[in-house]
């Protein structure tokens, strides 16, 4: 409880963004907030020991908690207990993290020129070619709890996105898509 956590939904591939993470948390230590800790989550496809390693050359094994396999119920408990959600990903204009961040209601910290614009007012942009952007966003989030009362109720971003007609229409046109290029 007196730590504040961000949650990294990502399996351990090497393409994802985890050692972007990792060099972000060197610079909210020099910002002085040893309080942030991070959770990552997510099968091992093979670059976890690289995670591993990055981490403790840099001395930062007691700031991440990892987890392989959770139930849907441990990673809701996730969503719950966390404070923010990074998503630091150069690819997907939404993804299953960022709505279940909108569901949840949580603090989104997503890369920056990837999302539909539309998107872009609900989470506060990073740019990942720099890891002290991510962290000065993560020091401005914690220290201006104005800002955390006045935040958009984002299960209704949730609720809109994912309506069953969005779903149904999403669906279809996808099919309608395969069946043209099969012909």
């Amino acid at each position: 409880k007196k730590n504040k956590w961000i949650f990294y939904p990502a399996q351990f591939w090497e393409h994802k963004n985890h050692s972007y993470i990792i060099d972000a948390l060197d610079e909210i230590n020099y910002l002085g907030m040893s309080d942030i800790n991070f959770v990552f989550c997510g099968k091992d496809r093979g670059y976890l020991s690289e995670i591993k390693l990055n981490i403790k050359r840099k001395d930062l094994e007691n700031r991440f908690k990892f987890f392989d396999y959770l139930t849907d119920y441990q990673v809701i408990s996730l969503y719950i207990y966390s404070d923010a959600v990074v998503i630091p990903t150069y690819l997907g204009r939404s993804s299953m993290p960022l709505l279940e961040s909108f569901y949840f209601n949580k603090e989104i910290f997503y890369g920056s020129n990837v999302l539909d614009e539309k998107f872009y007012k609900y989470v506060n942009k990073i740019d990942l070619k720099r890891p002290e952007d991510f962290a000065n966003k993560v020091n401005l989030f914690f220290k201006d709890n104005k800002k955390r009362e006045k935040k958009i109720n984002l299960r209704n971003v949730y609720k809109q996105e994912c309506a069953d007609d969005i779903f149904l229409n999403t669906y279809k046109k996808i099919i309608d898509d395969f069946s043209l290029n099969k012909k």
